[in-house]
C-alpha cells in the first residue's frame, strides 16, 4: 500500500514539474469564455465582419436590443410586437420571437389553429405587419 502511494506521489509530482497541475491549457486563449464584449448598437462584433447585429443568425442580444431602443430604431417592446401578430392570425398560438436585421424588425413564430408554423415579420419601428410566411 505504501509502495503505491509512493508511486503515485512520484507520478503527480513528474505531472506537477512538467507544467500538467489542475490549470489545463485554456482553450479560450485566455478569454474568459463567458466574458461578453459589449458592442454599440450597429457596429460588428470583433472578429466577425458578416454580422453586424449580434450572433450569427443576425439576432440582437439583450444588449443590443437595449441600445436599439435607445438609438430610436426599435419603437415598440417584443409585447407589442407579439399582439400585432396575434392580431394576424386569429386562433394562433404564440411560439417564439426574436428581434433581427437591420432595420431591425421582430421575427414572430406562430402556431395556426390548424397546426402550421407560421412565422410573422413585425416592424420594429412601427408595430406594423410586413408579411408572413
Amino acid at each position: 500500500m505504501q509502495r503505491t502511494i509512493a508511486i503515485l506521489a512520484v507520478v503527480l509530482a513528474g505531472a506537477l514539474a512538467a507544467g500538467g497541475g489542475a490549470h489545463a491549457q485554456d482553450p479560450f486563449g485566455g478569454r474568459d469564455r463567458f466574458a461578453q464584449q459589449q458592442q454599440p448598437f450597429g457596429q460588428p462584433p470583433p472578429g466577425n465582419g458578416r454580422d453586424p447585429l449580434g450572433d450569427m443568425r443576425g439576432n440582437f442580444n439583450a444588449e443590443q436590443a437595449r441600445g436599439a431602443r435607445q438609438a430610436g430604431a426599435v419603437n415598440i417592446d417584443s409585447v407589442q410586437a407579439r399582439a400585432a401578430a396575434l392580431s394576424q392570425f386569429p386562433g394562433a398560438e404564440y411560439l417564439d420571437l426574436e428581434l433581427r436585421g437591420n432595420p431591425p424588425a421582430y421575427h414572430v413564430v406562430l402556431k395556426s389553429p390548424d397546426g402550421r408554423r407560421v412565422n410573422v415579420i413585425v416592424d420594429a419601428q412601427t408595430g406594423q405587419v410586413l408579411g408572413a410566411d
